[in-house]
């Protein structure tokens, strides 16, 4: 278990499955669980936030986080936005315009594009 500033990380010692804990207001919980994902781990049923949210707190994260939140967090937005398919434009653009920065905007493009085409 590791923690951050609103962040606990859960891990399996030998570096298998890793579940993060984000701390948020309770308005912000109630909108995540109204869209949230039904999952399962093992028999245990969960929820997980849609991969709108998911994407939407990384670009948040991007936006108020150092440059060492880039390390971690643009690949993993960058792969989410390839692996499903998602339209930078259409998908990807308002996420960046709300909750980030045309900085950003530009590197989650850049990335994406170039896992496209490899």
């Amino acid at each position: 278990r590791s923690e951050m500033d609103n962040v606990v990380i859960y891990g399996h010692p030998d570096g298998g499955m890793r579940i993060d804990f984000l701390s948020v207001d309770e308005a912000t919980f109630d909108r995540l669980m109204q869209r949230a994902e039904p999952v399962h781990l093992g028999e245990t049923p969960l929820r997980v936030p849609s991969l709108r949210d998911l994407l939407a707190m990384k670009v948040f994260a991007l936006a108020q986080g150092a440059e060492a939140r880039w390390d971690k967090d643009l690949p993993d937005v960058a792969y989410l936005c390839a692996l499903n398919s998602l339209s930078l434009e259409k998908d990807v653009k308002p996420l960046c315009e709300r909750y980030g920065n045309e900085k950003i905007w530009k590197e989650i493009s850049r990335r994406v594009e170039r896992l496209r085409h490899e």
